[in-house]
C-alpha cells in the first residue's frame, strides 16, 4: 500500500492534486447544519485507490496538520499508520468528512479538545474521526436531518485493532532504523507502546542520567541548527528531555535487535 507522502513539503504535489484539495477545502467552507445536509461526497471505501488518490490524501494531512498549529515533518511511519487507520476503520467516511472533523477540532466544537502533544499521529487522528462521528450522528439528531439508507454503521475502534495499528508501527520504525533512516521523536509512543510490553526492560539510575545529559545536548544542538536564540537562551524542558532519552532509548533497543538478529545468522 502506498505511504500517504514521501515527505512534508506541499510544494512537490502535482498541481491536480492541489485542485482536488482545494475542492475538498471549499467543501467544507459552510456552516454545521449545511454540512450535514449537503448530499454526501463519495466514501474512501467506495473511493479507487489510485496513485491520484494517496497523493491527496497526502496533501490534505499534511494541510490538516499545518493548520492544527503542528511543527516539522509528519514522519514516514506516522503517515502510513494514518493511511492504514483511514482506509480499515474510517473508509465509511469521505475525504471532505475527514477535513471538516479536523476543522470542528480546531474550532473547539467537540465538548474535548484532543492533546495532540506535537505528533501527528494515527492515535490522534483516530481520536478526532470517533469524536466526529459521534458529533455526526448527535447532529443529525438535532436538527431531524434523516440519515441516508445506505450509510453504513460506524464502526469504533477496539483495544485489539488499536494494538494492531501500533504493532505495525513499531515494525515499520524499525525496518526504517535497518534502512539507515532516523527515528524521530514523534516515534516515542513507540517506546511507550514497547515499555508498557515489557519488551523494553526497566532501565538502571546509570543508564538513565547517561541518556538525559545525552538528550540535553543533542536538544541544544538541534536548537542551534535551527537559529531557535529564545530555546537557546532556556534549558530544555523536561518533556523535551524525556521525549528525547525515549527516543534514545528506542534507538539501543533496536540496536540490540539488530545485533542479535545479525548474531543467529552468523
Amino acid at each position: 500500500m502506498p505511504v500517504v507522502g514521501e515527505r512534508q513539503g506541499i510544494e512537490r504535489f502535482p498541481k491536480v492534486v492541489h485542485g482536488l484539495v482545494n475542492q475538498i477545502e471549499n467543501a467544507c467552507e459552510m456552516n454545521n447544519i449545511a454540512f450535514l445536509k449537503k448530499p454526501q461526497s463519495v466514501t474512501i471505501r467506495a473511493t479507487k485507490k489510485t496513485n491520484e488518490f494517496f497523493m491527496v490524501l497526502g496533501l490534505m494531512l499534511t494541510k490538516i496538520a499545518n493548520l492544527s498549529g503542528l511543527k516539522g515533518d509528519i514522519s514516514e511511519v506516522n503517515k502510513t499508520d494514518i493511511e492504514d487507520l483511514i482506509i480499515s476503520f474510517y473508509s465509511f467516511l469521505s475525504l471532505d468528512e475527514i477535513f471538516y472533523a479536523f476543522k470542528l477540532e480546531r474550532y473547539n466544537q467537540y465538548q474535548e479538545k484532543s492533546k495532540h502533544y506535537e505528533m501527528f499521529g494515527a492515535e490522534y487522528v483516530s481520536e478526532v474521526l470517533k469524536k466526529y462521528t459521534n458529533w455526526k450522528s448527535n447532529a443529525k439528531k438535532q436538527y431531524n436531518i434523516p440519515l441516508p439508507k445506505h450509510e453504513p454503521e460506524e464502526k469504533e475502534l477496539t483495544k485489539e485493532e488499536k494494538e494492531v495499528i501500533v504493532a505495525k508501527g513499531v515494525e515499520r520504525m524499525y525496518q526504517e532504523f535497518k534502512n539507515g533512516k532516523e527515528i524521530p521523536t514523534s516515534c516515542v509512543y513507540i517506546y511507550n507502546y514497547l515499555r508498557k510490553k515489557g519488551v523494553i526492560k526497566p532501565h538502571s539510575p546509570s543508564y538513565k542520567e547517561e541518556k538525559r545529559k545525552k538528550a540535553v545536548k543533542n536538544i541544544k544542538v538541534q536548537n542551534s541548527i535551527i537559529n531557535d536564540v529564545m530555546s537557546l537562551r532556556k534549558q530544555p524542558t523536561k518533556e523535551k528531555i524525556e521525549d528525547e532519552c525515549k527516543r534514545l532509548a528506542l534507538i539501543d533497543h533496536f540496536q540490540k535487535r539488530l545485533e542479535s538478529e545479525s548474531s543467529k545468522k552468523t
